[in-house]
């Protein structure tokens, strides 16, 4: 069965389109308010220890070992949740399939966490993520720029920080592989120079849906450094875990 035959992910993307005012849970199917139940939320949405650099699970230690030789203009990083059930299945669901209204529900789980909240309220400018115009036209959104406008729409800005060219998508890439694109990765993101006052000397939050190595996040949080960032942290919806692979 092909993934975007799943029953469950064609249940979802039918609820993407109804009013949230009488749905059912997109995870247990009880009918509530709000695309995910209060009671699943509770189950899924837990917080745990994480490394303020680069937002792994911690089991223990204060930091992890992948920050000990990251450089560069990412001050921190901060991760909503693991990537995993249920939340990498939502997600796919928001990116491939278009289901906007996972965005509110990420922004209604940000805004109850106080670090969320506090890390928004301290940022002068809040930018998504950008994707390549050739991902914009396959996707016909940015799901990054979705979120970040929901969490501050007055601090949001669209269009300030440029990706050129294109790499092939990392989704299903082993991170060996995400690691060897970072190179290229480095000189893929720039300031649009008319637009270079929202970041000289601001403090800006860069928004992301998924963190798997670091790699355009920090490649990201590079350009917006050279163009006079006082300082640049992250924000990224899901974290995904350390293995192997």
């Amino acid at each position: 069965m092909g993934i975007w035959n799943h029953p469950f992910l064609k249940r979802w993307s039918s609820l993407a389109g109804r009013s949230s005012l009488s749905s059912r849970c997109a995870l247990c199917q009880r009918w509530r308010l709000g695309w995910v139940c209060q009671d699943c939320l509770l189950q899924f949405n837990l917080e745990v220890a994480r490394c303020p650099k680069c937002a792994l699970k911690l089991t223990g230690s204060p930091s992890c070992s992948d920050c000990q030789w990251r450089a560069g203009g990412l001050v921190s990083c901060h991760a909503m949740v693991s990537y995993e059930y249920p939340w990498q299945t939502l997600l796919s669901a928001f990116k491939y399939r278009q289901a906007l209204a996972f965005a509110p529900l990420m922004a209604h789980m940000a805004g109850q966490r106080a670090a969320v909240v506090d890390l928004i309220a301290r940022a002068d400018i809040v930018i998504g993520m950008p994707l390549t115009e050739q991902r914009i036209g396959q996707r016909g959104f940015n799901q990054a720029h979705e979120w970040a406008k929901r969490l501050s729409a007055e601090k949001t800005r669209a269009n300030v920080l440029l990706r050129l060219g294109h790499l092939s998508a990392q989704a299903g890439l082993g991170r060996s592989a995400r690691q060897q694109q970072g190179a290229a990765l480095m000189g893929s993101f720039q300031v649009d120079p008319h637009q270079q006052q929202w970041v000289k000397r601001r403090k800006v939050l860069l928004v992301d849906d998924v963190y798997t190595t670091g790699t355009t996040l920090h490649a990201a949080a590079a350009a917006l450094c050279r163009a006079g960032a006082d300082e640049v942290k992250g924000l990224v919806f899901a974290r995904t875990e350390r293995t192997d692979a």
